[in-house]
Order: C-alpha cells, then structure tokens, then sequence
C-alpha cells in the first residue's frame, strides 16, 4: 500500500482531492447555511447558496461626499470543485513513468534525439 505513493504525483493527487472534498462539502454547506466571514471590516466573504461571494468597500474610510465603489466577486463552487477533481484523477490514475525507460533513454541519447 505505501509502494503507491511513492512519487510526488500520488501525493499530490491525493492533496487535490482532500481540497476538492472540503470544497464540496462547503458547497453542499452553502445550500443550508449562510456563512459570512468578515475581514479587516471591509472585506466580507460569504457562502451562499452554492457560491462563494467576497464583498470589498475599497473606500470604506475617505471622506462621506465621495461614492465609494464596491467590489463584488460571485465564484460558484462548481468552478472550484471539477479543476480540483480532474487533477486529482490524473495525478492519482497516471501510469508513473518506470525506471527502465529512463535508464535506456540515459544509456542511448539517440532514441530521444534525432540525428541528423
């Protein structure tokens, strides 16, 4: 069983994929529960409603006469989850490359390139 995660393809295969379950349990999350978390009380990040939204009043502390333009980020979490996913089936699926190739590719620099 450790013979598989020899590499850093499988090691980070398997990283992509915890990160990719912790996305999508926020994301099943964001259906039942509003979170919010609130930064330097000018930045709010919110899960919403299978979205992670993060709000910035830029201006937040300048004079009142001026309008104060907000930022408004709306990512759904699909977005985050499927990259996640897919990289982590290649890292972990991929045949890693042997040793023996590798030697014989060392030994003979023409098999990789062509004379001329």
């Amino acid at each position: 069983m450790l013979a598989f995660f020899h590499g850093w393809r499988r090691k980070m295969g398997v990283a992509t994929l915890v990160f990719g379950c912790v996305f999508m349990a926020l994301w099943v999350r964001s259906y039942a529960v509003f979170d919010s978390y609130e930064y330097r009380s000018n930045t709010h990040l919110d899960s919403n409603a299978g979205a992670l939204s993060c709000v910035t009043d830029l201006y937040r502390y300048q004079l009142a006469t001026r309008p104060s333009p907000i930022v408004h980020w709306n990512i759904p979490y699909w977005s985050i989850v499927l990259p996640l996913t897919l990289l982590s089936a290649y890292l972990l699926l991929s045949k890693p490359r042997s040793k023996s190739n590798q030697s014989d590719d060392a030994q003979n620099p023409s098999k990789t390139f062509p004379t001329r």
